[in-house]
């Protein structure tokens, strides 16, 4: 299956292909526009980083302006760090009505990636599914799906992003946004593989992490959208703002 690209193939403009007269992108069966203003998102922010966020229906861009926020690997959701504290949004996971737990098989499919025109700070991000969205210990969090770090106006790096530690493919002024899929429970969170793609929709490079994370048994799973920094030496300046363009759908494997 398809999923809709978040550059236009045809002229390499961010936010995906452009809006038939009318109307904004229409939803792909095989990945849903994630718009963090909807109503179905909570946000969890214990710096209180966030002061807003808008979406465009046209290009699904979420742009979140933020708060000041000094230097700490703290915020740096792809780093190996005690501590996960950057602001995220999250949603509990149902398939076709059904709420899922952690004894489901899950695979998680994302089109995800920053917006390159947005360059106020040294940025980075997740997308995938986790156990706890509500608690700032990483070990507690247990999330895996897509990931990047953004330098501002230069490289973006794409990722596979594992809980506490990720798998980025090289610098390259070409990147711009990954395919991932992600396989969650039952028990355990294992595979996390990408392909990660240039401006006009081509293929740049793989990437794969075994996740590795025990689950713990019989409690809800969540999605997850989190931002924060490229680096633990980044600082985030009053109004600084990053946008995200995102894609998910999720599948239940047939007869598990």
């Amino acid at each position: 299956m398809g999923i809709v690209p978040v550059f236009d193939p045809t002229t390499g403009a961010s936010g995906g292909p452009a809006p038939a007269a009318g109307g904004g992108i229409d939803p792909d069966p095989a990945g849903t526009p994630i718009n963090l203003n909807d109503g179905s998102w909570t946000l969890y922010d214990p710096l209180s980083m966030v002061q807003s966020v808008a979406y465009d229906s046209g290009t699904n861009q979420n742009l979140i302006t933020l708060n000041a926020a000094g230097p700490t690997n703290d915020l740096v959701w792809t780093a190996t760090s005690a501590t996960h504290s950057g602001a995220r949004w999250y949603r509990a996971l149902s398939i076709d009505g059904v709420a899922m737990t952690t004894d489901d098989p899950i695979t998680g499919i994302y089109t995800f990636g920053p917006d390159h025109a947005v360059t106020d700070y040294n940025s980075g991000g997740v997308c995938g599914i986790c156990e706890d969205p509500t608690t700032t210990v990483t070990a507690d969090i247990r999330g895996t799906g897509a990931g990047f770090i953004y330098f501002g106006g230069g490289n973006i790096q794409n990722a596979v992003w594992t809980n506490n530690n990720a798998t980025f493919e090289s610098s390259n002024a070409l990147n711009r946004y990954a395919r991932l899929v992600n396989f969650f429970g039952p028990s355990k969170a294992r595979y996390v593989a990408a392909s990660t793609f240039d401006a006009s929709g081509n293929l740049r490079n793989a990437l794969q992490r075994d996740a590795n994370l025990t689950l713990t048994a019989s409690v809800p799973v969540y999605e997850i959208v989190g931002i924060g920094t490229r680096t633990g030496a980044d600082t985030i300046t009053l109004n600084d703002q990053i946008a995200l363009f995102a894609w998910s759908t999720f599948l239940r494997q047939v007869g598990a």
